[in-house]
């Protein structure tokens, strides 16, 4: 790809002979693999699928647990968040872990969440404009 060339999802998605998409591989992650020690605060926090926070018994972190319309969907978010972080943009780790909370998605549970490292911040309504509906 040249420089000042807007990569295309495609050009991302190929090289000349493979796929560059990452491959989940759970053994690399350092997040909890199952929700079982963790405990949701409070509800949901927005998105598009109903986000929620949880905090881990154990080590006391926080994530943002995010269930999908289906398994591809999360996956597909997994593998966008990977390919930021590899292309240098400051993105949380993330991983899929299996929905042991029973969080639901319009009426079903799926087997599996995305999971991120949760970061204390603004929203990005507050972060573009300086307002949050909340203030």
């Amino acid at each position: 790809m040249s420089s000042g060339v807007i990569p295309t999802a495609a050009s991302i998605a190929q090289t000349e002979s493979h796929h560059v998409l990452p491959t989940y591989d759970s053994s690399m992650s350092t997040l909890p693999t199952t929700t079982a020690s963790l405990v949701l605060e409070g509800g949901k926090i927005g998105g598009t699928f109903g986000c929620h926070v949880a905090k881990d018994n154990v080590t006391g972190k926080r994530y943002v647990l995010k269930p999908g319309a289906s398994e591809e969907s999360i996956k597909s978010e997994w593998q966008t968040s990977e390919i930021l972080r590899r292309s240098g943009i400051p993105v949380p780790p993330s991983s899929i872990v299996e929905n042991t909370l029973g969080i639901q998605h319009r009426g079903n549970t799926p087997k599996t969440l995305f999971i991120q490292e949760f970061v204390e911040g603004k929203t990005l309504g507050k972060t573009l404009t300086g307002y949050d509906a909340k203030d």
